[in-house]
Parts: structure tokens; C-alpha cells; sequence
């Protein structure tokens, strides 16, 4: 397990999530007093081409900041290991797949999240920007029950560890039929990814 990142302007940085290539922490950011989620992506140091299109996915996010359910992004940046982190809105009510877990959504939640869903998609899609990466994970429950989309292009960046050439990451239960067949994501990519969710 990797040791806890330093960055600077954050504190107290508690982990609480971890996948297969990011650890999220609970954190403070000093200058604002305020609690909010570190994630720091785990696939080494990037090369120009990783960095530049990590810094192209911060951008496209925090264009979209002003989305209700779109996750704020604060800031972003490369810690001193190397490892490219984002600072985002803390959400501690967990992603719709923590609460998939506990059985199927009431179809009307099920309408009202995806109708959610839809509309930062939506604005993603005008704004020239993919997520590429729709499902349950990556669905935050805000402080009201609202749903926010997380992680924009944050697969690709993920892939740029293990894989080469225009292939990026995904997650196979909710990849669309074209993907799979090694075509590049489009809008139509995310809608799948939605649907299938």
C-alpha cells in the first residue's frame, strides 16, 4: 500500500476509498477550512502525453462545475511523488452502486436519478466533453439524495497505465456494443453506459 501523498495546502488526509488505480481521501484544505475528497490517481509518473491529456480532463470538469449534478472539482494538480490528484466536493453519502448494494432503486428514484444523469451528460456532451466511464460507481449521492456524475475522462487516464494507443479503461457491465468493438468513445458511449446503469 502505497504511503499516504503530501500536498501541499491539504491536511489530514484520511483514506476512504480505494480502487484498482486511485485512493480517495477525506482531507482539509487549509486555506478554505473546508472538508473535501483528494483523489490521487495511482499510475506513476505521467509522460508529457498522460500529463496534457490529464490537464485536458480537469479543464473539461471544471467547465462543468457549474452543473448540479456534475461533482465540483476545486483544484487538481501533481503531487510531489509524481502522482496527478483532483480536489472535489467531499460527498460522504456514497455512489448509487454503494446503494445498489442494498437492492434495486424504487423506480421513481430510478426516473429521478436518471433524468439527473441525463442533464450533465447532456451539458458534457455540448461542452465537447465524454465521461467514457457511466456506471454506478461513479454516480455520487449528494446531501439531498441528487445524483452527480464524477470522474470525467478519469478512465482514460487510468488506461494511460496499462494500456497503449487510443484503447482506454472501462468497466465491462457497462461498456457500449462499439467500444467493445475498439472504436473510439463517443456521445452515444455515455448514453449506453447511463442506460445500462
Amino acid at each position: 500500500m502505497p504511503p499516504t501523498p503530501e500536498i501541499e495546502g491539504y491536511s489530514d488526509l484520511v483514506e476512504v476509498a480505494r480502487g484498482g488505480f486511485s485512493v480517495v481521501y477525506r482531507a482539509v484544505q487549509d486555506r478554505h477550512d473546508r472538508v473535501v475528497a483528494v483523489k490521487v490517481l495511482q499510475v506513476g509518473t505521467l509522460d508529457s502525453s498522460s500529463r496534457a491529456r490529464f490537464e485536458r480532463e480537469c479543464r473539461a470538469m471544471g467547465r462543468l462545475s457549474w452543473h448540479p449534478n456534475v461533482v465540483v472539482l476545486h483544484a487538481s494538480g501533481i503531487a510531489g511523488d509524481g502522482s496527478p490528484y483532483l480536489v472535489m466536493e467531499f460527498l460522504d453519502a456514497g455512489s448509487l452502486g454503494d446503494r445498489l448494494a442494498s437492492g434495486p432503486l424504487d423506480w421513481r428514484e430510478a426516473v429521478a436519478a436518471g433524468v439527473q444523469v441525463a442533464g450533465a451528460l447532456d451539458a458534457a456532451h455540448a461542452a465537447g466533453a465524454l465521461h467514457r466511464d457511466v456506471k454506478p460507481a461513479n454516480l455520487m449521492i449528494g446531501p439531498y439524495g441528487d445524483v452527480r456524475l464524477g470522474d470525467f475522462g478519469i478512465a482514460s487516464l487510468e488506461g494511460s497505465a496499462r494500456t497503449t494507443g487510443s484503447h482506454t479503461s472501462f468497466t465491462l457491465d457497462h461498456v457500449s456494443p462499439e467500444v467493445l468493438r475498439g472504436q473510439a468513445p463517443d456521445p452515444r458511449s455515455d448514453v449506453y453506459g447511463l442506460a445500462s446503469t
